[in-house]
């Protein structure tokens, strides 16, 4: 690995530097570059209706912060109560498996619920295609949950991630 090469190279005080350094550096890019994104999902679903668009008010940078305020109490709660990073990754892999079924299952009611969407589009499946496809990448999801569940989420770990999967939903 790159830090037993650093230690081999390095003083120690500079080993110690490039390795906390590398790791904060990581962690900062990747806490700035999901700062930038989580909460635009939900901002532009303030403008649609789903949600009170009181919660994407901005401020004069153009930052959602009630939405970034509520993304940061969400993950500071695991902090506060200690919890595992198992459990973490559970309630993180609801979020996307969500995420990832409402495109399925929009795709395949496109034609019977936004009939005059579906004739605009430039490229369009057959119906059969529409209805066929989103079922395979809801098995492939499920089949996901279920590869999951097998070793690294116990009972209650998959009681849970029901539970915040279906209040996301």
């Amino acid at each position: 690995s790159l830090a037993f090469v650093a230690k081999e190279i390095f003083p120690h005080s500079f080993y110690l530097f490039f390795v906390i350094g590398g790791v904060m550096l990581a962690l900062i890019s990747s806490l700035n570059a999901i700062f930038s994104w989580c909460t635009k999902g939900l901002y532009i679903a303030a403008h649609d209706g789903w949600i009170s668009e009181k919660l994407a008010v901005t401020n004069r940078f153009g930052t959602p912060y009630i939405l970034l305020s509520v993304f940061f109490v969400v993950g500071m709660i695991p902090i506060v109560t200690g919890t595992t990073l198992e459990y973490i990754t559970v309630l993180g892999n609801a979020v996307g498996i969500v995420f990832g079924i409402i495109p399925a299952l929009a795709l395949y009611n496109l034609n019977t619920r936004r009939p005059e969407a579906y004739a605009a589009a430039s490229f369009k499946l057959p119906v059969v295609a529409m209805k066929t496809i989103p079922l395979i990448a809801l098995a492939i999801y499920a089949y996901g949950v279920y590869l999951s569940s097998i070793d690294f989420i116990s009972r209650d770990h998959l009681i849970a991630f029901a539970v915040y999967a279906a209040a996301i939903l």
